[in-house]
């Protein structure tokens, strides 16, 4: 009889399956049925969609071609350029206009003089970007204010599975800071830290991190989000806005796959990964690391 399996084990073979699912032949229905959902939120247009239709909101929006296109138009005083496709915060800009024409970016702490210098500047980082970390077609979206005013908002991770969200991952990460600078903190549902209970993670003393007053409100856009959804395990970003959550994107596999926490936490997401994996009747056992 096989042993439970852990959270990272599980991980590992969701990352197998995604990177091949191109070129895979003769998967199980079930499983064909979950990655066919996963790849369609997972684009963040459709994720967007996905999640006001089913009652979270979103930031208003719009998909251009190109970042030409997109600082070509009207512009707000104060939106994120973001990639249409990516893994990452190396190619997002949250830019704030200003009276002489230039942009200032919160996210990389650098001022822009025109709008071809935000161009330039993108397509310089496309250019030098990993494989799936940037697309040439861009999200122009609205700024999201922080409940605790933090420059660049808090992103809050959360890990749900059809039997709930066990825990959250908050994280402040701004482009410019070097990732020793960077502060985290964790939580399970009901809003009580948890410590750093990822390995070989570490977070900025200097920065002191809380949950927000409607993080009930974050597990319960979760929650809804995941059993609409209908798949296994799905890592559910959301912003906490002064009095709404926003929703902000799927992660179908957390940091491309190696992810890993301390033992009590990898064996704690394992079985509820496990037990969702059951009452969806798909079975990931063939695709488990030996």
């Amino acid at each position: 009889m096989m042993s439970q399996p852990s959270y990272n084990q599980l991980l590992l073979a969701r990352t197998a399956l995604w990177n091949g699912f191109n070129k895979a032949r003769n998967l199980p229905e079930p499983v064909l049925r979950e990655f066919e959902a996963l790849k369609r939120i997972n684009k963040k247009d459709l994720g967007y969609t996905f999640a006001a239709q089913n009652g979270v909101e979103c930031v208003n929006f719009h998909v251009y071609d190109s970042v030409a296109d997109a600082m070509a138009g009207f512009l707000p005083r104060s939106f994120v350029i973001k990639p249409l496709h990516g893994h990452s915060s190396y190619g997002v800009y949250l830019l704030k206009k200003r009276p002489n024409g230039s942009f200032f970016c919160k996210m990389h702490n650098k001022v822009y003089k025109t709008r071809a210098a935000v161009v330039q500047d993108y397509q310089r980082r496309l250019s030098r970007s990993k494989n799936f970390t940037m697309s040439e077609a861009v999200i122009l979206e609205e700024y999201v204010r922080d409940s605790f005013g933090f420059d660049v908002p808090l992103d809050y991770k959360v890990y749900g599975f059809q039997g709930g969200s066990p825990i959250v991952m908050q994280r402040y990460a701004p482009m410019h800071l070097p990732k020793e600078k960077w502060a985290f903190e964790f939580y399970d549902a009901k809003g009580q830290p948890l410590g750093l209970i990822r390995e070989r993670i570490k977070s900025n003393p200097e920065i002191i991190l809380q949950a927000p007053k409607n993080f009930d409100a974050l597990i319960k856009a979760s929650d809804h989000l995941i059993q609409a959804s209908r798949v296994s395990f799905m890592r559910v970003d959301l912003y906490a806005a002064p009095k709404r959550i926003i929703f902000g994107e799927f992660t179908p596999v957390p940091n491309a796959g190696k992810e890993t926490y301390v033992p009590e936490f990898d064996r704690l997401l394992g079985q509820y990964w496990a037990d969702s994996l059951e009452t969806l009747g798909i079975d990931y056992s063939a695709y488990l690391p030996s």
